[in-house]
C-alpha cells in the first residue's frame, strides 16, 4: 500500500513537468506543420494541404459557417487546378498553451496566378486550435477571422 502511495504522489508531483511544454518548441513545430502545408499547396497537393489537420477537423468562414474536411477537398482540388501557380506563407502571430491544446493566432498570405496570368494575392487573419496527438501537433479548427482578396 506504502509503495502505491508512494507511485501515486510520486506521479502528481512530477506529472506537470512532464506535461509542461515549452511555448518556443510548441510554436516552432507548428510552424512547421503550417511549412508543409505551404509546400504541398505549392505543389497543388491536396491531400499534403490538407495532412495537418484532424480528421475532424472544421474551418469557419466570418459568418459561422462550417466546413468539414470531406467539404474543403473538392473546392481546394478546384482553386488548384484554377491556378497556374499557388504560394501560400504564413506567419505565427501568438500562441496560447491550454495543456495539450494550441490556440494559434496567423496571417496568411497567398499569391495566386490565374492559368491566364492573372496574379491576385489574398490575405487573412485565422485563429486556428491546434491539438497534440502522440508527437504531433494538428490542427482541429480553423476560423477565418477578416481578410480578402487584393491585387498586387
Amino acid at each position: 500500500m506504502k509503495t502505491a502511495i508512494l507511485l501515486v504522489t510520486t506521479l502528481l508531483v512530477a506529472a506537470p513537468a512532464v506535461l509542461a511544454q515549452d511555448p518556443a518548441s510548441v510554436q516552432k513545430a507548428i510552424q512547421a506543420q503550417y511549412d508543409k502545408r505551404n509546400t504541398a499547396a505549392k505543389k497543388k497537393d491536396v491531400a499534403g494541404s490538407l495532412g495537418i489537420n484532424t480528421p475532424d477537423f472544421v474551418a469557419l468562414d466570418p459568418t459561422g459557417t462550417k466546413r468539414t474536411l470531406a467539404q474543403l477537398r473538392p473546392l481546394l482540388a478546384e482553386a488548384f487546378a484554377n491556378t497556374s501557380s499557388y504560394v501560400v506563407t504564413t506567419q505565427i502571430k501568438s500562441v496560447k498553451l491550454t495543456g495539450n491544446k494550441a490556440t494559434v493566432n496567423t496571417n496568411d498570405t497567398a499569391k495566386l496566378t490565374s492559368k491566364n496570368n492573372k496574379v491576385e494575392e489574398v490575405t487573412r487573419a485565422y485563429e486556428d486550435i491546434w491539438v497534440k496527438q502522440g508527437t504531433q501537433w494538428l490542427r482541429q479548427q480553423s476560423r477565418t477571422l477578416s481578410g480578402g482578396a487584393k491585387k498586387p
